[in-house]
């Protein structure tokens, strides 16, 4: 008799599952989570393995709006002892590398579960579901459970791919290990893995990040005799480095190499090119490289704009920033902080008082909130123009009660400097 109770529950439980399956194929995810929760433990029958994990993957592949779901029922079933699907653990564990905030409470909460998940079912585990954990490490800057993480692999007897060790190279290159980055380089090709296009732009893009332009032009020959190298990500990665080593012409050799080569030029590179020229002060070639993209017929946007506003504020070419300024907002776009920070320094360059509390007022008027480096240079410019009283007023009104904003070291430096120049330290210690 006992034996025939257990056989009708698992029939029970099988026909259950194939009710789920038929609610879950038209998308009433509801309905079968009412059957599992409500109805099964009514009928006497507790939800299996199958029961569970179909469930669990249902709710994965529905978006980021049922994902806690999911996590909740893989919790569960830890709990329980019971098997979760490896493949669904893969999906929710790739949608924490997708999702913005990977340092959420949510997020690392999913990270603790999938870790478990590699320590209780470790026969379960695959290249697949190691390389989506070691993807969000990357990008959390985990460096400690990304070693981990890799090392448990190699204990497991997993080989990792191009893949993997392209993940590890992009992991070390941001954290500008570049020992480190050679390292699993190499290590991959002691493996007799042969580096795919996407394993070498992270080899290029580790490179620039650790300041190591040379080996990175070595890796971007290594790709064009393997012809790789057509992709606009991986010139404009070079492109990034040469504008970080103020080397504008060697920048804009490789754009007329693009153009030859017939790679599409978007607005990052353009971007990068104008940063190249702004960070060598060569401004008329960032008035050419504007040009060449206005006729490539790609569209200007505010880091554009907000590059060379800064170029020629820092060359005290006001004027020609605020006709930018102008244009920029011609063209629909907003001014943010950083634009009029750098206006306001080119206000203190040329000792524009009246222009500077102008666009000051202006920023408040359109809601650009002020950071203390907005404050610093404003009590700079009034500093240059003798006005300690102003400068007291901004930081101990405008600063402190209107904006939230702590004084910070820089602030007060350009204070007591304002205080000095006007004979009023006592002035300057009641702001």
């Amino acid at each position: 008799d006992m034996k025939k109770g257990t056989e009708g529950r698992l029939v029970s439980a099988a026909a259950f599952n194939a009710l789920l399956r038929g609610l879950l194929a038209r998308g009433a995810l509801d309905e079968a989570r009412a059957t599992v929760r409500e109805e099964m433990p009514r009928m006497g029958v507790s939800p299996n393995e199958a029961s569970l994990n179909l469930l669990m993957d249902t709710a994965a592949r529905a978006g980021p709006a049922r994902t806690e779901e999911a996590w909740d029922i893989l919790e569960e079933m830890q709990s329980k002892g019971l098997r979760a699907d490896k493949y669904t653990v893969s999906i929710l564990t790739k949608g924490i590398s997708e999702r913005g905030d990977r340092r959420h409470r949510g997020a690392l909460r999913g990270i603790a579960l999938v870790e478990r998940f590699l320590s209780m079912q470790a026969d379960d585990v695959d290249e697949v579901l190691v390389n989506s954990l070691l993807d969000v490490f990357c990008r959390t800057g985990d460096m400690a459970r990304l070693e981990a993480t890799f090392q448990k692999m190699r204990d497991y007897g997993i080989r990792g791919s191009a893949v993997t060790y392209g993940t590890i190279v992009k992991a070390y290159g941001k954290a500008g290990n570049f020992d480190k980055v050679v390292q699993a380089w190499e290590e991959m090709s002691r493996e007799g893995l042969e580096a795919n296009a996407v394993t070498y732009g992270c080899m290029l893009d580790a490179c620039v990040k650790c300041g190591h332009l040379d080996r990175a032009l070595q890796v971007f020959a290594l790709m064009k005799r393997r012809n790789l190298h057509r992709n606009t990500i991986l010139y404009a990665t070079l492109i990034k480095g040469f504008a970080k080593s103020q080397d504008p012409g060697a920048a804009r050799d490789l754009h007329r190499e693009m153009v030859y080569e017939g790679v599409m030029c978007n607005v990052f590179v353009f971007n990068s090119l104008i940063d190249a020229c702004v960070r060598a002060n060569d401004l008329h070639g960032a008035a050419e490289v504007l040009q060449q993209m206005t006729a490539a017929a790609v569209r200007p946007d505010l880091i554009t704009f907000s590059t060379l506003i800064k170029g020629y504020c820092s060359n005290g070419e006001l004027t020609k920033a605020m006709r930018l300024a102008d244009e920029l907002q011609a063209r629909h776009l907003e001014c943010d902080e950083i634009v009029y920070n750098s206006l306001l320094e080119g206000c203190v360059k040329a000792g524009d008082l009246q222009l500077g509390l102008k666009l000051f007022a202006e920023m408040r008027q359109k809601g650009v909130r002020p950071s203390s480096v907005t404050f610093s240079i404003l009590v700079k410019l009034l500093s240059r123009a003798c006005r300690l009283d102003l400068a007291c007023q901004l930081v101990a009104h405008e600063m402190r009660e209107i904006h939230g904003v702590a004084p910070t070291r820089m602030v007060w430096s350009c204070l007591v400097t304002c205080a000095v120049k006007a004979r009023d330290l006592a002035r300057a210690a009641q702001a």
